[in-house]
């Protein structure tokens, strides 16, 4: 499993406090089998922290979970003699879930040691008895021996063999999930993207996600299920050693970079063009983000892609978004099959372009719907969230993260007005979508009550966006819908200029009505 936070470094010759190494760190708990050992004869594991970079997963620092001290959130430790290091965590679960791991490592080990000196040789001379005693135990221990060497070899008591065959055996089974069982239907194979009817090995480390069915193994590694239920082979995990050949592991790694100044420093995704020709994301780093963001503030025409002024910009026959003439080679053209007039990217995609509709489903008002495409969230979103504001108050918090509209851990809005029949704030968020630390106590009000340009007490909110104002920085381009809801009892509900290009795409491609954002208020 990973946690995120951010990873800081203390060395005893530099400045006194922490600076710090990484902003962005990801914590990787790592479970390794190791062998019996004088301490422990049975056999234990051993769990490591790893810290590595998010996208390029570069090793920054590596710690034993039985050597770290948890404190405030955070998590310490010596990297050497001259450096203590500190995982400051973003969230509080994810300090709550760790400590719980280091806690059950340490039992363990106290365990170990416990049951060692329980070994009356060794206690004997840990603490030091008397010579005499341990003589006297010695000389029975040969007497003993003695005897046995003397009795014919039939009358002697055969001992149990224990070779490598047994002991990979019997760690194999423990690897590998019986058709039938209660987590069978959850392990699909990592190769052929299926739960097959045979044995599925899961990885011994531990992570859910390494999963391998009988008949990949077979075919792309050459071992069969019956060598290892023989012992003859030992399983290990094929990702885990990095030795799996298909076609997603030998990828090497995409890092996102800015549409327009090619910068690979907080990077986000496009908020408003999804996607180039070829298919691939469009985005923006935090300092062409902020100029886009200044120019749908203003009355004067700009390009979508970069936010920039241009005299004689190119529209698309279908949004009616204008681009500039060097946005159009970053983004690529494409014109339509049905239309001579150019149609930016987002509205002919490769992936509906490709597949055909026939007259009869078109006429039943049958269109395309591709589930990974980052505006069908933003649609089957807003179709709920006006569904469920014209039915009655909610009273319960969405399930669908406010900024992404995408479902998985979620942290609540704690915001109440101060009003006759007000009720709390539905919102939802996760915590990277935030970009901001969430106090472990508290309440936390979410940013859909604070000016996005001043921090003032919100008077307009987007209905379907975080984004927030106070009556001095509503934007011209807004279209005011009316009265906010409960939970704003004093606000004004609006469609930002993002979500209205967003739903007109919507609408073009028939996924909404025409002027949803307005006929919905």
């Amino acid at each position: 499993m990973g946690f995120r936070g951010t990873l800081l470094e203390r060395r005893r010759d530099a400045a006194p406090g922490f600076r710090a190494v990484a902003a962005a760190c990801e914590l990787v708990l790592v479970i390794e089998r190791i062998a019996p050992s004088e301490i422990d004869a049975s056999g234990t594991v051993d769990a490591k922290a790893l810290f590595q970079d998010p996208a390029t997963k570069q090793l920054y620092s590596i710690a034993r979970l039985a050597d770290v001290t948890l404190e405030a959130g955070a998590m310490f430790w010596h990297a050497d003699e001259t450096a203590v290091h500190c995982f400051r965590f973003d969230a509080a679960f994810a300090f709550a879930e760790v400590e719980r791991a280091v806690a059950s490592i340490r039992r363990q080990e106290q365990l170990a040691l416990l049951q060692h000196s329980l070994d009356a040789k060794h206690y004997a001379t840990c603490a030091s008895v008397m010579t005499s005693i341990i003589a006297t135990e010695d000389r029975k221990e040969k007497n003993a021996t003695k005897r046995v060497r003397d009795e014919p070899v039939r009358a002697r008591k055969k001992q149990p063999r224990h070779d490598a065959t047994s002991d990979n055996r019997t760690f194999n089974l423990q690897c590998i999930t019986q058709p039938g069982s209660a987590n069978h239907a959850r392990r699909v194979c990592h190769l052929c993207h299926l739960a097959q009817d045979r044995a599925v090995f899961h990885c011994p480390n531990g992570d859910a996600r390494h999963t391998f069915c009988a008949t990949c193994m077979q075919t792309h590694f050459g071992q069969n299920e019956a060598a290892f239920v023989s012992g003859t082979v030992r399983y290990h995990c094929r990702l885990c050693a990095h030795d799996c050949s298909c076609a997603a592991c030998q990828q090497p790694r995409q890092l996102l970079t800015c549409v327009v100044c090619t910068s690979k420093d907080d990077v986000v995704p496009h908020p408003s063009v999804l996607q180039n020709t070829h298919g691939q994301p469009l985005s923006l780093c935090a300092s062409c983000l902020d100029t886009l963001r200044a120019s749908q503030e203003g009355s004067a025409p700009f390009c979508t892609l970069c936010g920039g002024l241009d005299e004689t910009p190119l529209r698309c026959s279908t949004c009616k978004r204008e681009f500039c003439d060097p946005c159009q080679d970053l983004m690529g053209t494409l014109s339509s099959e049905a239309t001579t007039k150019w149609q930016c990217a987002s509205c002919v995609l490769p992936s509906f372009a490709s597949v055909a509709i026939t007259p009869k489903a078109k006429a039943m008002g049958v269109v395309l719907v591709d589930p990974t495409d980052a505006l069908t969230y933003t649609v089957s979103y807003a179709t709920m969230l006006v569904q469920r504001e014209a039915t009655k108050v909610p009273l319960i918090s969405e399930d669908s993260c406010f900024c992404c509209k995408d479902g998985g851990v979620l942290i609540e809005c704690d915001h109440v007005a101060k009003h006759k029949g007000a009720v709390r704030c539905p919102k939802v968020y996760h915590p990277d979508c935030l970009g901001s630390a969430i106090p472990d106590k508290g309440l936390w009000r979410c940013p859909r009550h604070f000016c996005f340009k001043c921090s003032a007490p919100t008077t307009h909110c987007c209905r379907f966006c975080v984004a927030a104002y106070c009556e001095k920085h509503v934007p011209r381009t807004a279209v005011v819908l009316g009265p906010a809801p409960a939970d704003l009892p004093n606000a004004t509900y609006i469609t930002c200029r993002p979500c209205i290009e967003q739903l007109d795409e919507a609408a073009a491609r028939g996924l909404l009505p025409s002027a949803f954002y307005s006929a919905t208020s």
